[in-house]
């Protein structure tokens, strides 16, 4: 299995094949180039480059190369960094987020979602998910978020942003392995409707409320309904 040379101040590093065979300019060149092409062609191929299925079709790509240049899984991101460095450089996302998230990252772990899935949201809602990784510690979320058909939530980015962060404040003190699943699917239904109760509150009262006061109405809130829309304005009035 192969161990990708990693650049960094302008030199490969260590990680090499079992055999000590660095990967040469010339091989990196290759790669860089041949993705190049993989990624013009998946453009023409899907509607919009930064919507869920071209995230989903290149995931599986990233995937199979992988296994064709025999990489370590454990070692990947080395991987999708020689793809940023070489790969579309001027490609505003990729620069961007790279800071926060990795693009290629997350395409890869769409990739392992059922496509049915991952087409339901937009890439965005995906990045948040991803992004906020205590809120998919529990893989149940998955089942969750397939089956929910709620479409306020499902269509809407500013909902679906504090339901992640209302499963981020309620579970992560929480070891969720001892819930069932009808007790976590609750904990989702309760986030999705409490979610959708302070976005319409905000904008109904034309107002921003900051992402600790957030937090704070999701915890103060946690032992109330989520259709319990007079209790939850109670809290939130209380609050801001």
């Amino acid at each position: 299995m192969s161990r990708l040379a990693f650049k960094e101040n302008g030199t490969y590093k260590g990680i090499v094949t079992y055999s000590e065979k660095v990967y040469t300019e010339e091989e990196l060149k290759k790669m860089h180039d041949e993705f190049i092409a993989i990624e013009n062609a998946l453009k023409q191929k899907c509607k919009n480059e930064y919507d869920s299925e071209y995230s989903y079709e290149l995931g599986l790509i990233l995937a199979s190369k992988l296994k064709e240049y025999e990489i370590v899984e454990s070692t990947r991101f080395y991987f999708w960094a020689i793809l940023r460095e070489g790969v579309n450089t001027k490609d505003k996302r990729k620069v961007f987020q790279a800071k926060q998230r990795d693009p290629y990252e997350y395409d890869y772990l769409l990739s392992k979602l059922p496509k049915e899935l991952a087409l339901k949201y937009s890439r965005s809602k995906w990045d948040h998910l991803f992004d906020v990784t205590t809120a998919r510690k529990d893989d149940r979320i998955y089942k969750w978020l397939i089956d929910v058909q709620n479409n306020d939530f499902i269509n809407n980015q500013l909902i679906f942003q504090n339901f992640c962060k209302a499963v981020k404040d309620i579970t992560e003190k929480i070891d969720t392995n001892v819930l069932s699943d009808d007790e976590i699917y609750t904990i989702y239904n309760d986030c999705m409707y409490k979610s959708i109760f302070l976005v319409n509150y905000m904008k109904k009262n034309n107002i921003k409320v900051d992402s600790k006061k957030r937090s704070e109405f999701f915890i103060s809130a946690k032992k109330v309904d989520g259709k319990d829309t007079s209790k939850l304005e109670e809290i939130i009035i209380k609050i801001i």
